[in-house]
């Protein structure tokens, strides 16, 4: 302990010596460079290649100026990162030195291609891992190795083929099992893993051929389910290896199965429990996005409809959220669940606590003005319609709120041929067989909008089918009451110039009033106006006797909420783990 302290003091006078004459020395260099001083601290360690007091001291004053660029600039032009791996082989097993020098070591590679490089060719990999080893109840020595090793890692292939070579993802992970309360430690360690993962899939298949490595990683999730940022980076590591065998068309996700077998599952709805009471919305996105990854292994897709995370992820859409990106994340894992088989969609349209597709249309109309997260509502919509919400507790009024909505919103993205082949798609499944709920269509006007967008997007592949089949549906219908195409054409025509009238009207009020709104009060809104415009239409429907119509203003009563700039939607990215 004595000899310790004394090679600390040594250290500390010599880098005061160095700092005190460099900045006499050079003062037109400034702070961040000391030439001279650096040099000789370089020289001393390569001329006492035996002298551990001597090395350490010098490291030391090292350390004390590598916090400036251009110092670490000097010291590359020294070859100092090799000079370094050579001497922690050397000096290691001491705790001091391992401690400044793997501390130092992480200075230089960071954000330096050219050292990485260096340290590759020097075999510091392996190196750092015999420090790992050996000072494995170092909290300090542990966290500037793994530091280190993180720096490494970053964006070099041949740093990290010689981490799978030294067995360090082993040696990494048994370490964060031994320090996993310690937050600085855990901390380097995970952003140490997940530079690896994202930078080689080499070491992704590592992690997933072995079971136990797997097993060690989903250990964590239960000790930082609590812990935002390590819950974070949980979740980029976990994306990065379910999106392997997502990109390998696997048919079985190995994350998945071994999240199954430790009860992961659980551990996901801690977090999601979490991070829904903070109302974090980037580790909200990021598990959604581990979510929608997993649902493409269809294990996953039968276990996951009655998961009570599945419902936290409902509960999040009635949260007034503002942000695009959480929204759409949620709303594309639900989809990505649901779309597996009858099982998951009928227990998505069953749900005891929430009746889950009025919840979606409640964030449909509150997020009317944002076409991604509309086309997401719209997607998931599409996918529950395959089992016509038969299990709801009012069929025919959720049919019908459902087909307003979706009414509503061809009228407004006309031009998103996307949203126009979704609308076609859900309400041929919603009117199938159901000839009272095609007449309700057309009193909406739904007819003329889908001659409109057929209008707007002439031989589209995917529109063209859907909306034909949508017009023979109406087509029969008319003809089965006696009313002749023209009549019908120019009722159509009616309700479009009512609407077009009404569309405009207050559109600038109804953003600033809907703005606010969560998707739940926008539902109870929407079932207000709904039962009057409903109302309404039964009163213009008194109104037709033998083919004759009503008044059609009366039937275009249903007027789009939200009418206003449509953000572009962002891309879903992997986020690696910065260096």
């Amino acid at each position: 302990m004595e000899a310790e302290e004394l090679n600390e003091a040594i250290g500390e006078s010599i880098s005061n010596i160095i700092q005190q004459v460099s900045a006499n020395a050079f003062p037109e260099q400034g702070k961040d460079t000391f030439g001279n001083a650096i040099s000789e601290a370089i020289q001393e360690v390569k001329a006492n290649p035996n002298d551990l007091p001597v090395c350490l001291a010098s490291i030391k004053s090292l350390c004390s100026l590598a916090s400036q660029p251009g110092n670490r600039n000097v010291m590359a032009s020294h070859c100092l990162t090799q000079l370094l791996c050579e001497r922690i082989r050397t000096f290691g097993h001491d705790e001091a030195f391992a401690r400044s020098t793997s501390w130092l070591i992480s200075m230089m590679l960071f954000q330096d291609n050219s050292n990485r490089e260096e340290f590759a060719k020097s075999n510091g990999v392996n190196a750092l891992t015999s420090v790992l080893c050996s000072h494995s109840t170092s909290v300090q020595v542990l966290k500037n190795a793994a530091r280190a090793l993180r720096n490494a890692t970053w964006g070099s292939d041949v740093n990290c083929r010689a981490m799978v070579k030294a067995n360090s993802m082993h040696v990494l992970l048994e370490q964060l099992l031994l320090h996993s309360s310690n937050f600085d430690v855990a901390n380097e360690i995970f952003a140490c893993i997940g530079n690896m993962i994202y930078s080689s899939a080499e070491i992704r298949e590592v992690i997933l051929s072995n079971p136990s490595h797997l097993d060690m990683l989903l250990k964590e999730l239960v000790a930082f389910a609590g812990k935002r940022d390590q819950a974070d980076l949980v979740g980029t590591i976990l994306i990065h290896l379910a999106n392997h065998d997502v990109i390998q068309e696997r048919n079985s996700s190995r994350v998945n199965s071994r999240l199954m077998a430790r009860r992961g599952l659980e551990d996901i709805t801690s977090i999601l429990e979490h991070a829904l009471h903070s109302q974090d919305e980037q580790v909200l996105q990021k598990y959604s996005n581990l979510i929608k990854l997993l649902s493409f292994s269809t294990e996953f897709q039968s276990q996951a409809s009655g998961s009570v995370w599945f419902r936290n992820l409902l509960q999040v859409l009635e949260r007034n959220l503002q942000s695009t990106a959480v929204l759409v994340a949620i709303l594309e894992a639900i989809a990505a669940v649901i779309s597996g088989h009858d099982k998951s969609k009928k227990a998505f349209n069953k749900l005891d606590v929430m009746d889950a597709p009025l919840l979606v249309v409640g964030v449909l109309k509150a997020s009317m003005s944002d076409e991604a997260v509309v086309l997401e509502c719209c997607r998931v919509l599409d996918i529950a319609s395959e089992c016509q919400f038969s299990s709801c507790a009012d069929m025919v009024r959720n049919k019908e709120m459902i087909g307003t909505a979706i009414a509503e919103t061809m009228a407004d993205y006309g031009r998103n041929v996307s949203i126009q082949e979704k609308g076609c798609l859900i309400l041929i499944k919603l009117a199938s067989d159901n000839a009272s709920y095609v007449e309700y269509l057309q009193r909406l006007g739904v007819e003329n909008l889908v001659e409109m967008a057929k209008h707007a997007h002439p031989g589209h592949p995917s529109l063209e089918p859907v909306s034909n089949q949508l017009l023979t549906l109406f087509a029969k219908r008319s003809s089965s009451r006696g009313r002749g195409p023209a009549n019908a054409r120019k009722t159509a025509a009616m309700r479009l110039r009512s609407r077009s009238r009404t569309m405009g009207q207050g559109a600038r009020a109804r953003s600033r009033t809907y703005q606010s709104r969560s998707p739940r009060h926008m539902l109870m809104d929407g079932r207000k106006a709904f039962e009057a415009a409903r109302k309404k239409i039964d009163e213009a429907n008194m109104k037709e006797s033998d083919g004759v119509p009503g008044n059609s203003s009366d039937a275009a009563a249903i007027k789009p909420l939200v009418r206003g700039r449509v953000s572009e939607r962002k891309k879903m990215t992997l986020e690696p783990v910065l260096e």
